[in-house]
Formats: structure tokens, sequence, C-alpha cells
């Protein structure tokens, strides 16, 4: 009965957190869809610019991937750790880039760009930036089930090359779709508050 109750609790963490955060990035994506004036100034009118920048930036990648991965531990829970998708390394490299987000979001972006006034922004970000880093990462070291030990040794020379490349693809990525949008001319372009500056959507990030 006990150990019932606990699969069952860790169940409904999984499901709730994924069901949440999918919500959260729905409405989010909508959301940008229906402001009309952020669509025509900055991004032209183009629907298919927004949705690109939208599902291609670290954040929302990282996001998807814990989030797919609860979702589907959530619903095969006494699958757990037993196929390939919810094993062991699989959540780690997850855990990995969500905590990336994190560090990034939270010691480099946030004390130059404070959290949005907006509600819905605000708590987009909370969640995505936040709260979803933090609950996977405390359920992979605390409550995952069938955890095996992993010999450092094995690990560096088996599964942390797969994870610098899958780091080291994206960035080539957003470096030659950031040149090709710079020389596109002004359709990656829009004016900013001050009429001096230019602002571009090049980049996912300006670092």
């Amino acid at each position: 009965m006990i150990l019932k109750i606990k699969l069952l609790w860790k169940q409904i963490y999984k499901l709730f957190f994924a069901i949440v955060g999918f919500t959260i990035l729905t409405w989010t994506f909508i959301s940008g869809i229906l402001n009309q004036n952020d669509i025509i100034t900055r991004y032209h009118g183009d629907y298919t610019v927004y949705t690109l920048g939208f599902f291609t930036t670290f954040t929302c990648l990282s996001n998807l991937g814990i989030l797919f991965w609860f979702l589907i531990s959530g619903i095969r829970h006494h699958q757990e750790n037993k196929n390939k998708i919810q094993s062991y390394p699989v959540a780690l490299a997850a855990a990995c880039y969500i905590t990336i987000t994190f560090i990034i979001y939270n010691c480099l972006l946030l004390p130059t760009q404070p959290l949005p006034g907006n509600n819905l922004n605000w708590i987009t970000t909370v969640i995505d930036h936040m709260i979803n880093s933090i609950a996977f990462v405390i359920y992979i070291l605390f409550f995952m089930e069938n955890k095996q030990q992993i010999n450092l040794k094995q690990f560096f020379r088996t599964n942390f090359w797969k994870y610098i490349l899958v780091l080291l693809i994206y960035c080539a990525y957003a470096m030659i779709r950031g040149e090709l949008r710079r020389l596109s001319g002004a359709h990656f372009t829009w004016p900013g508050n001050n009429p001096n500056i230019i602002q571009n959507r090049w980049y996912p990030y300006f670092f």
C-alpha cells in the first residue's frame, strides 16, 4: 500500500509539471500570435519567423525536453529507467540542459533584464526559467526510479561527449542562422524606442 502511494505521488508530480508546463508554453505561443502589434512591428507580419523564433530558443527547447520526459514518464511510470527515452543518461542530459537555462537566465539575463511587468509574461518567465528547472532536477536527483550507479570514467567516455555535441550543434545552428539573417536586410530588424538604435532578431540571445 505504501509503495503504491509512493508511486502514485511520483506519477502525479511528473504529470502535474508536464501539464502545467505545456499549458504555459502553448498559451504563450498563442498569445504571441494574437499580439498583432508585436507581430507587425517586430516580425513584419511574418508568422513563420515568429514561430521559428519561439520554438528554437534554447529555453524553449530545454523546457520541451524535460516536459516530454515528464509526460512520457508520468504516463509510463512503471517503465521508468527501463527504456532508452526514460533512461537515467537521457534524464541527466535533460537535467544538464535545463540547468544551463536556469543558470544563464538567473545569473546573466535577470540582473540586466528585470522580470516582465505583464502578469502572463511574469508567470511564464518564472515557470520556464525557474520552477520547471528546479522541479526536474529535484526529481532526477532524489525521486527517479531504478537509478543505477554510473562509473564516471565510463560516463565521460560514452555519454558526456554527446551532451557537448548537442550544445555545439545548437551554437553552430544559431550562429549560421544569425549571419544569414543579418545578410537578409531589414526583414529581421525593427525600430527600437531610441530612433538611433535598430533592434534585430538575428540571434536568439545577445551572447
